[in-house]
């Protein structure tokens, strides 16, 4: 199994990913987060970032301080199965 990539990210990422998911018709997830939303992507590989490609990308929320936030990418190729928004959020958590 390929390790996990971690990588930071804006808005503007974020929001290219989540076009591009939109368009080659992946399954996302978002959930709310405190002061950005959270998602994960399931891009069978066809999203890369950089030269990293994964199965999945998970986007948390990385606090900076109390007025601003900007985003941890997380890809990874490791299968997680949820159904709601506290599962996800327990995934949230071990990341």
């Amino acid at each position: 199994m390929r390790r996990d990539i971690v990588k930071y990210g804006n808005q503007e990422d974020i929001d290219r990913i989540i076009k591009l998911a939109d368009e080659l018709k992946l399954y996302t997830f978002m959930f709310d987060g405190v002061l950005v939303n959270n998602y994960f992507v399931e891009t069978q590989d066809k999203i890369s970032i950089g030269r990293a490609k994964r199965k999945n990308i998970i986007i948390k929320e990385n606090f900076l301080n109390e007025w601003s936030s900007n985003y941890k990418i997380i890809l990874t190729d490791k299968e997680y199965d949820f159904s709601s928004e506290e599962d996800f959020e327990k995934i949230l958590k071990i990341m």
